[in-house]
């Protein structure tokens, strides 16, 4: 049998009752942080397009909500509006691969409120999006010689993968048609390139929703029917010659039934990159224990040096991932506003004169580590190390040393820390009671008889 139909023949034939109850709690907790950023994310610029976006694509038809703002559009534009607000403030997840949380989610819960499907099927596709997804994009990471910063990494582009998944895992295909969907999923894949990185243009959070609404688009397409299009992830011409230099065989089906890829999964303790979350950690505690101010900084020095985590632009910051992938800015960003919030990345903060003042005095020394190096580590169960060391204007020296973040998955959070986490962030929005029964909701949601009742909890009272 090749590794498409025994990928598409698992996904086909897995249940709910296969599904060990912590893989089943941590895909309640990815999706209560999940929701949770994504109503942070609707105040901010990426977040009002992403609504709009989703109200002009989806008009005309009511199948599913957008989170928070509550307007009823068909399930794509849902998907489209919803993967972008999950990754508006780059809050989600970040597993081997990149973000699937983003596409994974609003899929299944734009799929699932379509056909008032309920809480369990919900979670089955979850986890069945998660299995597949990491397997196949781990099968096309990028050999050593392909050029991260030349040719860019996929992750915006294999990523689809977790939306069609979940869709298709809702619409109940059977395994020839999931191996239909795999080649319609690969055939819509987005190409790679490194242009939507290094320029950090703001349409990289729109990618995951764009992601999202050609991955419902291509479920129900094989959930229709098309004629056989086998055995996409085999042979010399498979998906993988069109997204990397070498193929990794082994992991379209390594440990399949038996290491649960969402267990491996790394949910961000801050909204910025995986790379910036142990900096934020570190002078979390350190501005807790010594109650530090952005007068109180000479300088502040950071190790490793990761690549393209170090701009400082004197003149402000111009896009949200401009703020977003730069170590420099998240910390002066912290210092000022301590609690995490959207409010980072808006245009006045992003162009504080104190702000981006601040930012120039944070330095880097030590090992320089490239992007896929950091991936690499992550990918075989090791993690960047890093020293921070404050010097302050009174003459102090303050260090500490992080070496894993919180919620990596040897280090991951409690249960009642995704609950706190999820009311920093949907208390503002909701309000406290409304949020509380929303987390409620998702925590049994074993119980719900359609999950989209939770999409409809979720309205913001205008």
């Amino acid at each position: 049998m090749s590794q498409t139909k025994t990928l598409a023949a698992y996904g086909a034939a897995l249940r709910y009752e296969d599904i060990p109850s912590d893989v089943l709690n941590r895909a309640k907790n990815l999706t209560l942080q999940t929701l949770g950023v994504s109503l942070g994310a609707l105040g901010s610029d990426v977040g009002r397009r992403a609504v709009e976006l989703g109200r002009i694509m989806g008009g005309g038809s009511s199948e599913a909500t957008i989170w928070g703002e509550g307007s009823k559009v068909s399930a794509a534009a849902a998907g489209l509006a919803n993967g972008t607000l999950a990754d508006a403030l780059d809050w989600e997840d970040c597993s081997w691969t990149g973000h699937p949380s983003a596409c994974a989610v609003s899929t299944a819960f734009a799929v699932a409120e379509q056909l008032r499907a309920s809480g369990k099927d919900y979670l089955l596709a979850l986890i069945t999006a998660y299995e597949l997804y990491e397997r196949i994009a781990m099968a096309v990471q990028p050999g050593p010689d392909f050029g991260w910063m030349t040719k860019g990494w996929g992750l915006t582009s294999w990523a689809i993968y977790a939306s069609s998944i979940a869709g298709g895992k809702l619409l109940g295909l059977d395994a020839e048609a999931m191996e239909n969907l795999i080649g319609i999923t690969g055939a819509l894949t987005p190409t790679i390139n490194v242009l939507p990185h290094v320029t950090r243009t703001d349409y990289y959070h729109f990618q995951w929703g764009l992601n999202s609404f050609s991955g419902i688009a291509g479920a129900h397409l094989a959930k229709v029917g098309i004629s056989p299009l086998p055995d996409y992830l085999d042979g010399d011409s498979g998906y993988w010659c069109t997204m990397t230099d070498i193929c990794k065989w082994e992991w379209y089906t390594k440990n399949l039934g038996s290491q649960w890829m969402i267990m491996e999964t790394l949910m961000k303790h801050w909204p910025t990159n995986m790379w910036i979350q142990q900096p934020l950690d570190g002078m979390a505690e350190l501005i807790a224990a010594h109650a530090l101010k952005p007068a109180d900084i000479a300088s502040i020095t950071i190790s490793p040096e990761v690549e393209s985590r170090w701009h400082v632009h004197p003149e402000g910051y111009n896009s949200v991932v401009d703020g977003q992938f730069s170590i420099p800015y998240c910390v002066a960003a912290m210092l000022h506003h301590p609690a995490p919030t959207q409010e980072w990345y808006s245009e006045k903060f992003r162009h504080d004169p104190s702000v981006v003042e601040l930012s120039a005095r944070v330095h880097h020394r030590g090992e320089y580590l490239r992007l896929q190096q950091c991936f690499e580590m992550f990918q075989r169960g090791e993690y960047p190390h890093y020293d921070i060391t404050v010097e302050t204007t009174d003459g102090r020296t303050l260090r500490k040393e992080v070496p894993l973040p919180k919620g990596h998955p040897r280090n991951m959070m409690t249960d009642a820390e995704f609950l706190e986490r999820f009311h920093l962030v949907a208390d503002p929005v909701l309000g406290t009671e409304k949020a509380a029964r929303v987390a409620d909701m998702v925590m049994n949601m074993e119980a719900l008889e359609c999950a989209g009742d939770i999409a409809d909890a979720m309205r913001v009272e205008k």
